[in-house]
């Protein structure tokens, strides 16, 4: 799991939204909890709780 603490983590990453929605999400929480993970495997963007929020393609 990648830890991403901001827009600019996730864009360095090499990751890249699809739509309005997924940004808004991960905007959310990133506010709630201060971080969201990626897996590389999987391709899934997950919550602190180990929620599967969103994928990334």
């Amino acid at each position: 799991m990648i830890t991403i603490i901001s827009k600019q983590d996730f864009h360095k990453s090499g990751l890249a939204f699809s739509d309005y929605f997924e940004e808004e999400l991960f905007e959310y929480f990133i506010q709630q909890d201060g971080f969201m993970e990626y897996n590389p495997v999987d391709q899934w963007m997950y919550s602190k709780k180990g929620e599967r929020i969103f994928s990334v393609e």
